[in-house]
């Protein structure tokens, strides 16, 4: 059972006071929510680390707000506490964007490349960088790469989904022509076979990997197309 003064820090947000539906109000409540609200995954990161709101900012979000106006406060900046292990108060806390927001975030990633260090946000928006965020983050726990090789690389870029017909399916196998490696002629990768599996991919728009499957599912090796 949640304890009076639980009740009390978030009774405030449900005040009326003329700004419940506007976006500085949600900053306010998720700022509480953040600090006191043990239910949620974010409280890992703050409440659980002793981080608290100041006792004016949580009985009021009208001092909240006045604070907020006084300090450059506009719609698309994020509340940000310069002192990651600090309070949400007066002193500590400053209006920033969303991009710089991340920079600062205490699990950013720093990868060095050409003798500078940035975080891995950073490097996406440098003009060397040739990929996506996702991309750079996945090279970066994946290892094997040199940071430079991440941040300039260009993804393989993958063919689109292509749902093949029977008929196209039946055209498929009538044209691969069976590799003789080993004697094996029931693969369709033997030396001589592997441009016409790379030229039916090209062709029907698909992978070679699907060419192969296709074939295999023919000869029973798996269940028929």
């Amino acid at each position: 059972m949640e304890s009076l003064a639980e009740v009390r820090r978030f009774s405030n947000r449900r005040n009326r006071h003329g700004f419940s539906d506007t976006l500085l109000y949600q900053v306010f409540g998720t700022m509480k929510d953040r600090c006191y609200n043990k239910r949620l995954k974010a409280y890992e990161n703050y409440g659980a680390r002793g981080i608290r709101v100041c006792h004016e900012w949580e009985i009021s979000f009208m001092a909240f707000r006045e604070w907020a106006m006084a300090n450059g406060y506009c719609e698309g900046l994020e509340i940000d506490r310069k002192d990651n292990n600090g309070h949400y108060t007066p002193d500590n806390c400053q209006w920033i964007s969303h991009a710089e927001n991340c920079r600062n975030k205490r699990n950013n990633i720093n990868l060095t490349a050409w003798g500078e260090t940035k975080t891995l946000a950073e490097w996406v928006e440098d003009d060397r960088c040739n990929v996506c965020y996702g991309t750079l983050k996945t090279r970066y726990r994946m290892g094997g790469m040199e940071p430079e090789e991440m941040i300039t690389t260009k993804a393989i870029e993958h063919k689109p989904l292509v749902r093949l017909s029977r008929e196209q399916k039946e055209e498929i196998i009538r044209r691969v022509v069976v590799g003789t490696i080993g004697g094996d002629r029931r693969s369709p990768y033997g030396t001589s076979n592997r441009g016409n599996v790379k030229e039916l991919a090209e062709e029907f728009g698909v992978v070679s990997g699907t060419i192969v499957e296709i074939w295999k599912r023919h000869n029973g090796t798996l269940r028929s197309i």
